[in-house]
């Protein structure tokens, strides 16, 4: 499954033969769509070899058949966990071919302790590819191709655990070798990716690769063409994509069959990406205390300390008051526009008010509620201007309860607390600074925002809301398309905009989207709506983008409905990952619990965060996502009876919809986690 962010290879192999856009790749690069159940095809044949497994006892006696160790008779005989040791004579149909490896699948591998091959070890069963979602057992042991006529024994050494399997493996099949289980890609590098070749037989075949933008849209591709001894690996380089490339997807094509996707992705934790150009503030970072009680009102010139990374929880050592400067001295890159306005977005793991202050001047304040938070900063920036984000975090929300005085210094314990403010835990609260800020151009006159549904049923059909912003009394017109992967494949009209005396206006969207593919966990398609801004000579003003995915989600019954259909859904609280990993292969139909209010992809036992979000958009797996900030651990500590804890609550999840709300994945929100009212007001 795709990797967190990497850098992209650099090197240039002098086979690779490439296609940029428009091109004739022949390819045949379509959206991933990965098999009907996430398992590899059927394949050509297979066989159940589990009853002709022989029982060897170590003392000499005769072998007992499979089916007869395992007899009422004789059940009260054996010894749970023990070791015992399996034989049986494997032999392929008639007409198999001799230039391909077989395979010998085990419903539980993890129980198999030791193989031999006539009677000459061998290598372990592999559960490789399987990815971190895939919570069970199978596994496969690659053999060597047998000619029809042939033979060999195969020794097992197993643990008898029958927790499923009354053998504990389980069934034992042979069939063909998949070319996933052949041919392993590892994750890139800068010298190139690395393919390997798991099988004792040369093989030949194609590397191919393309770079796509996060809507798809097929950016550069190509082709290398890849041969290896037995046993053998080599590195294969590929060409760095442009600027704006997301994800670079590999995949090995042979004469029996292709790989799995491979994938590496760029920035998959980036929040804003509606506009082309943006500043991710990931590096160079420094942060200090405030020594006074309460802090300067503008940033300090000396003391700092460097950050080492964001995420950021400073140590206790340095948890001197209830105040933490963060800041950021940067350059706007060369292509910057000229003379914009800029926007900061600011994501939601500030923990848990932020004060912004841009070259020196306060220009925001934000409480953990508001966040996720897009500010504007008035003025004309030029590209290679230098400009200094300064933000001053506080671990308790402006808003103490009447007659609680601000703390003193330390991380501030559930009993002290007295917040009137949607944040509750049994641990200390603490200052953290966990999101990467980003800027983005701001054109005079721009779309604001841009609210979409995309249903399914009783047609396919989208509904959308776009604001607009600017100088009052502007005028234009607004062009409104759905692309799949660049490609237009429904027009909405132009509409004509003038802006109100407070420089705002909105249009309302609507569209038939006949021929379109519904978001499942089996297609999981994504599109793209593209609005542009004409201003009244024709020229474009600002073009706004957003990733959706056509999906219905309800309950009929007793049972939830994706599409209409009927599902069956796999829970994820504590069994991870999120998808993200190498290569692309998800357990179907898993839901995942999720964070929005996270940073990190994975923590505390959690998917988070706009990173999981788009892995469980790209590959089809469904979220319930909630915002942790309100729990039932220290739920006593909520002024429940103040209304601006539900005045709070309401923002924090308007917040979070307009955001997030175009993610197909996310099919439950989730108010809070485990939340218990104990505290005054818990009636009312």
């Amino acid at each position: 499954m795709s990797r967190r962010s990497l850098p992209l290879i650099v090197a240039l192999s002098l086979l690779a033969t490439t296609h940029a856009p428009g091109e004739p790749a022949g390819s045949g690069w379509g959206p991933f769509r990965p098999a009907f159940d996430r398992l590899a095809p059927r394949p050509d044949w297979e066989t159940d070899i589990t009853e002709r497994l022989s029982h060897v006892p170590p003392d000499g006696t005769p072998p007992l058949a499979h089916g007869a160790f395992f007899s009422p008779a004789r059940r009260i005989l054996r010894v749970k966990g023990a070791s015992y040791r399996w034989e049986a004579r494997l032999e392929p149909p008639p007409a198999t071919p001799n230039d391909w490896p077989l395979a010998l699948e085990a419903d539980e591998s993890r129980v198999i302790d030791a193989v031999t091959l006539d009677g000459k070890p061998s290598p372990a069963f592999s559960r490789n590819g399987r990815g971190a979602l895939w919570s069970s057992g199978e596994g496969h042991l690659l053999l060597p191709p047998l000619p029809s006529g042939n033979s060999m024994l195969l020794g097992l050494e197993a643990r008898e655990l029958p927790q499923i399997y009354p053998n504990g493996f389980g069934r034992l099949r042979l069939r063909p070798a998949t070319p996933d289980e052949v041919v392993l890609l590892e994750s890139p590098a800068k010298d190139g990716i690395r393919v390997v070749n798991r099988s004792g037989f040369a093989i030949a075949g194609t590397l191919r690769w393309i770079h796509e933008d996060y809507f798809g849209v097929p950016l550069l591709e190509g082709e290398t063409p890849i041969q290896l001894a037995p046993s053998a690996h080599a590195r294969h380089a590929i060409p760095p994509g442009p600027p704006e490339t997301y994800k670079t997807r590999c995949r090995i094509d042979l004469p029996q069959g292709s790989t799995l996707e491979y994938w590496d992705v760029r920035e998959l934790d980036q929040t804003f990406r509606a506009r082309d150009r943006a500043v991710r503030l990931k590096s160079g970072w420094r942060f200090q205390f405030a020594t006074a009680n309460p802090p300067a009102t503008r940033p300090p010139d000396d003391g700092w300390k460097p950050v080492a990374s964001i995420p950021f929880r400073p140590s206790d050592a340095d948890y001197t008051s209830h105040w933490m400067w963060v800041e950021n001295r940067f350059t706007l890159p060369s292509d910057w526009p000229v003379g914009q306005a800029l926007e900061l977005i600011l994501p939601t793991a500030i923990e848990h008010h932020a004060r912004i202050f841009f070259d020196g001047r306060e220009i925001a304040a934000r409480a953990n509620w508001e966040l996720p938070a897009r500010i504007a900063i008035p003025g004309s920036f030029s590209a290679g201007g230098n400009h200094t984000l300064s933000i001053l975090v506080t671990d308790y929300v402006a808003g103490l309860a009447p007659g609680i005085k601000p703390p003193e210094a330390g991380p501030m314990t559930p009993t002290g607390r007295g917040v009137a403010a949607p944040i509750g835990t049994t641990d200390p609260m603490r200052i953290a600074f966990n999101a990467i800020p980003e800027l983005a151009p701001l054109p005079a006159n721009r779309i604001d925002a841009t609210s979409v549904r995309a249903t399914v049923a009783p047609e396919p059909a989208l509904t959308a809301t776009a604001r607009i912003a600017g100088r009052p009394g502007w005028s234009g017109t607004l062009r409104a398309s759905v692309r799949f992967r660049g490609r237009e494949i429904a027009s909405i009209g132009e509409h004509a905009i003038r802006l109100d005396a407070a420089g705002n206006g909105s249009v309302s969207l609507s569209s038939p989207a006949p021929g379109i593919t519904p978001w499942n966990v089996h297609t999981p398609d994504l599109y793209e709506l593209r609005l542009e801004l004409f201003d009244a000579g024709g020229a474009v003003t600002d073009t706004h983008r957003t990733r959706f995915g056509f999906r219905d989600f309800g309950i009929d019954g007793d049972r939830f409905v994706l599409n209409g259909e009927r599902v069956n859904l796999y829970g994820g609280s504590h069994v991870y990952n999120t998808g993200l990993r190498w290569p692309v292969y998800p357990h179907p139909y898993r839901i995942l619990r999720h964070g929005f209010t996270g940073s990190e992809v994975v923590a505390g036992g959690t998917s988070n965060g706009v990173a999981a979000m788009n892995a469980a958009d790209e590959m089809g797996y469904l979220l319930k996502t909630a915002d942790w900030s309100v729990n039932a651990h220290g739920a006593d500590t909520y002024a429940w009876h103040l209304p601006e804890i539900w005045e709070r609550l309401r923002a924090t999840w308007r917040h979070a919809i307009e955001t997030y709300g175009h993610h197909p994945s996310i099919v439950m929100w989730d108010i809070a986690n485990e939340i218990a009212f104990r505290g005054r007001g818990e009636r009312e």
